[in-house]
């Protein structure tokens, strides 16, 4: 039924003498809709809308990426704050150098985080002789809170 409307359509039109007669009366009739007042405002809309939906798109990406990235340096915090504790109970050797030789990597996991806008403790810490509890509790409290995607609560948790 749909085939034979299409075939009436066709042969009404010319279409099937000459098929390029009726896909120029086809663009014609479509391109009509540029005379109307409201096309170029709508225009304008649309391609502002698209264009609105696309950066959104690629800010929610980044903010998605950047969440992920501070959801792993939590994971890295605690990982390194529960090696500090293990390490300083087993070992009998004094704090700090009882992690010794994991001093870069911790050195890095600083910079890690000092990168993402975190304050790392003041090298005073280091020297506390509280065998690295302090500086552990640091580690973890900072660490959990950026699990949780609680960078502010996670920076307020750094400076204190």
């Amino acid at each position: 039924m749909i085939a034979k409307a299409i075939e009436k359509w066709a042969d009404r039109t010319g279409y099937l003498d000459d098929p390029s007669k009726g896909l120029q009366r086809a663009l014609a009739k479509a391109a009509t809709i540029t005379e109307y007042w409201f096309f170029y405002p709508a225009l304008t809309f649309l391609i502002g809308l698209a264009i609105g939906l696309w950066v959104d798109a690629l800010f929610r990406s980044r903010s998605a990426e950047r969440e992920a990235e501070l959801a792993l340096l939590g994971y890295d915090l605690r990982e390194f704050s529960g090696f500090i504790v293990d390490r300083a109970g087993q070992i009998n050797q004094r704090w700090p150098t009882c992690i010794s030789d994991r001093m870069p990597d911790l050195q890095a996991l600083l910079n890690r985080a000092q990168g993402a806008g975190l304050p790392t403790p003041p090298p005073e810490v280091m020297r506390l002789s509280d065998d690295g509890e302090h500086f552990a509790g640091y580690l973890h409290e900072v660490g959990t809170f950026l699990i949780n995607n609680q960078f502010a609560e996670a920076k307020n948790a750094a400076i204190h």
